[in-house]
């Protein structure tokens, strides 16, 4: 159930901005095992002036999630994401940042107000 924000002050037309979504969340799901249609996701195109990152960065990832995951999961999230995004959209994987905000289930209301950590999922966390 992870919540993913894409932010950038890149030009990027609205079929290959909906596309990177796809690849990102696509990975994501894979790499976690979620279900196919666990997608929350943005993106959000900010004006050149007023959106910076340290060079080289031009793209961020954030990825809140619950807390659970190993590292080497992780590093294959990571790996996976990236390689998409390489792969498919020619973007130099050097200028992309990713954070993963990781947190308890509890601190998820979901279905309704219920804490995250009272409802089955239905795929594991610690993986």
């Amino acid at each position: 159930m992870p919540r993913v924000t894409i932010e950038t002050a890149l030009p990027m037309e609205r079929a290959t901005s909906r596309a990177l979504m796809d690849n990102v969340m696509d990975a994501i799901v894979e790499v976690l095992g979620l279900h196919t249609d666990d997608r929350t996701i943005s993106f959000v195109a900010h004006e050149p002036d007023l959106f910076r990152m340290k060079p080289p960065y031009e793209i961020f990832i954030e990825i809140a999630l619950f807390s659970g995951r190993g590292k080497a999961t992780k590093r294959l999230l990571y790996h996976t994401i990236l390689e998409r995004l390489h792969e498919k959209h020619d973007i130099d994987v050097a200028k992309v940042m990713i954070l993963l905000n990781e947190q308890p289930r509890e601190n998820w209301a979901l279905c309704g107000g219920i804490p995250g950590d009272e409802i089955d999922l239905g795929y594991r966390i610690s993986i």
